[in-house]
């Protein structure tokens, strides 16, 4: 069971191939992880902010922009 599921999570197997246990333990994991900012997107936010253009979507779509006492 783990094999598919590490796999899944390394992009070298679909996840419709996954069997019924492994779906849901591979969803948890993947959600956690994509939950996690990494080094590269901290960086890459910091820079759009510093040039203080958008930095996200609100509930609407609408583009929004960090505010000077938004911590990073």
């Amino acid at each position: 069971m783990r094999r598919g599921f590490k796999q899944a999570l390394e992009g070298r197997l679909d996840t419709t191939e996954l069997k019924e246990g492994e779906e849901a333990a591979w969803l948890d994991e993947f959600t956690n992880k994509m939950a996690e900012t990494t080094a590269d997107e901290q960086e890459f936010f910091a820079q759009r902010r510093m040039l203080g253009r958008g930095v996200g979507l609100d509930a609407g779509g609408n583009l929004i922009y960090a505010k000077d006492d938004v911590a990073s």
